[in-house]
């Protein structure tokens, strides 16, 4: 039977490979050119008394994280951590993540769910 093996390289990352040695989509990493983002509350969907100040925070910290993880899976996991920091401001609320998910997808090519995070894998 086909299955997937993890392999851990440290204890603080781990590569996923299959038997044929290919990583899954969410995995692959390849050259990209630094992003800025520069989202607006009416994109974010964030309410609507959100300081601005907050919202160029959270775009900020944004551009660093697609600039430096490797992959769309972990991009995520660190924006919702960040992201979680700002829940009063609705920054977890579904259109929020689906906001942040729809760019770390462009930005890295790949087909992560907001749900990603909480254990439900895309196809």
């Amino acid at each position: 039977m086909y299955h997937p093996t993890l392999w851990m390289i440290s204890t603080t990352e781990a590569v996923a490979t299959t038997i044929d040695n290919q990583l899954p989509h969410y995995l692959t990493t390849m050259t990209r050119t630094p992003m800025t983002v520069t989202l607006k509350r009416s994109e974010w969907e964030c309410y609507t008394d959100t300081p601005d100040t907050i919202i160029e925070t959270i775009n900020s910290y944004f551009s660093y994280v697609l600039s430096t993880k490797d992959n769309a899976f972990d991009a995520q996991a660190e924006m919702f951590k960040f992201m979680n920091m700002f829940s009063e401001f609705g920054f977890m609320d579904s259109e929020c993540t689906e906001c942040a998910t729809r760019v770390i997808n462009r930005y890295f090519n790949s087909y992560l769910s907001r749900w990603s995070q909480l254990g439900d894998v895309t196809v």
